[in-house]
């Protein structure tokens, strides 16, 4: 959440927010919870960012990611700007909820484009509109997917290429830290 999500929601000042967070009232809480790895998914995840690199005179180059994902990164071509939007599609089925679901989570949420910092934007956009049918809820997700900004897309590539760096750099282990690319 961030500051102009809280101001509306509890009419405090952005700025006053600022200081409580310089002065540690407010504190920004990240989880960055990795699964443990077998020794066979370390190899799967390496097989898998290995997939997406080509060898040129020694140095490792990503291919295009474009024929891989849901959405695309955003360019222009021939002096027409493509946003990397190719469309939204509900897959809903309204049932009763089970007892006792679980959902597993993957050994790989960090090769996941959407896990990367797609769905976020999204979901502020989202939780800003209020829904209170499950037809309202999936409409007001294309709208919030037509308004994210084509930047926050792009930077979402990036992201996955220095991922895919990281996991080839450790041997296909998740005990890494992301760099810093200046996106």
């Amino acid at each position: 959440m961030d500051f102009r999500t809280m101001e509306e929601a509890l009419d405090i000042p952005k700025s006053t927010q600022h200081d409580y967070f310089a002065a540690g009232i407010i504190v920004h809480k990240h989880s960055s919870l990795k699964p443990l790895l077998t020794p066979e998914n370390m190899q799967a995840r390496k097989q898998y960012a290995l997939a997406f690199t080509n060898v040129v005179s020694g140095s490792v180059v990503f291919d295009a990611m474009m024929d891989r994902t849901a959405v695309a990164r955003p360019r222009v071509v021939d002096g027409i700007q493509f946003d990397g939007i190719l469309g939204i599609w509900p897959f809903v089925e309204q049932i009763a909820a089970k007892q006792r679901s679980h959902r597993q989570p993957p050994n790989s949420p960090d090769l996941n484009i959407l896990d990367l910092g797609f769905i976020n934007p999204i979901q502020t956009l989202q939780q800003k509109m209020p829904a209170y049918t499950v037809d309202e809820l999936i409409s007001n997700v294309n709208v919030a997917y037509l308004n994210v900004p084509d930047e926050s897309l792009d930077n979402v590539f990036f992201t996955l290429q220095t991922v895919l760096e990281c996991i080839l750099e450790t041997d296909g282990n998740n005990k890494f830290k992301l760099k810093h690319i200046g996106k």
